[in-house]
């Protein structure tokens, strides 16, 4: 949604304020021992530097077992823009752009898992282990921006080019928790709830900033249905040049005692196509 006025008679120069948002994406996946006999989590042994796993079934060993994954993610901004003209003939205009943006990505991941003892030495046979895991990253994105946008128009139609850039602080967030519940059978049954144990180090809260840069480019068609009233149709994308996301924090190495923990960050984009109306009174 974009809403702008002329500070002008002669259009020469105006504000603008703009808010968009993205509609939550969801991931998801599951298995279980009866589809698949064996059932795993992977992780890297950080002494051998092999390719281990936690063998959530296993005929004869454990089982049954499960593992549910979901993912979700949402991203909103706005910017506000002052709007300068700095060329203009007949059939084109090309205006200059600065001004302020926001934007902020939320993303989770969660991984629950359930197993039971089997044959595990050392561990009752009936003993289950139910493990969930939380990982959240919140990116918020204050920057300065700069940019141009030209429209060409040719009777009832015309087209909108958008190009600018942002620079700023991107700031990333992370929580980070985890637990497992141990249930030992038989009459003097017992329930312990333990950290872990894939979180290692990440558990808690983690803050970093870090300089961002963020291009934007646009290309917008405009049919003219009355004088005061324009279809619209176009394309849009966004890139953000560091955003932590929440599947990216998973420590692999189970380290004892546990590594230092690093918030790993990558690059990040957004485009799509859009379809609207634009008012002019």
């Amino acid at each position: 949604v974009t809403i702008g006025s002329w500070l002008d008679d002669c259009r020469t120069c105006g504000v603008e304020g703009r808010f968009f948002a993205l509609s939550e994406g969801r991931l998801g996946f599951a298995a279980d021992s009866t589809t698949f006999p064996i059932l795993a989590r992977p992780f890297r042994d950080p002494i051998a530097i092999t390719q281990e796993a936690t063998l959530l079934a296993y005929p004869g060993f454990t089982g049954p077992g499960n593992v549910n994954i979901t993912s979700n993610s949402n991203i909103l901004g706005g910017d506000f823009l002052y709007r300068w003209q700095a060329a203009q003939s007949n059939t084109t205009r090309m205006d200059v752009l600065l001004g302020y943006q926001f934007s902020r990505i939320d993303e989770d991941f969660n991984i629950d898992s359930a197993t039971a003892a089997i044959n595990v030495p050392g561990i009752d046979a009936g003993t289950t282990f139910t493990t969930s895991e939380r990982f959240y990253a919140r990116n918020e994105f204050h920057a300065g921006q700069i940019g141009l946008a030209a429209t060409y128009e040719n009777c009832n139609w015309s087209v909108d080019l958008l190009a600018k850039v942002a620079f700023g602080n991107m700031r990333q967030a992370v929580n980070i928790s985890g637990q497992t519940t141990i249930v030992t059978p038989g009459p003097a049954a017992t329930t312990n709830t333990v950290p872990g144990p894939l979180t290692g180090t990440n558990v808690g809260q983690h803050v970093s900033d870090k300089f961002a840069v963020s291009p934007e480019l646009g290309v917008n068609g405009r049919y003219a249905v009355t004088e005061c009233l324009d279809l619209t149709f176009g394309y849009s994308f966004i890139y953000w040049s560091s955003v932590a996301q929440a599947g990216a924090q998973i420590d692999s190495m189970l380290n004892d005692p546990p590594s230092a923990f690093v918030l790993n960050s990558a690059s990040y984009w957004v485009h799509g196509l859009s379809v609207g109306a634009n008012v002019r009174f």
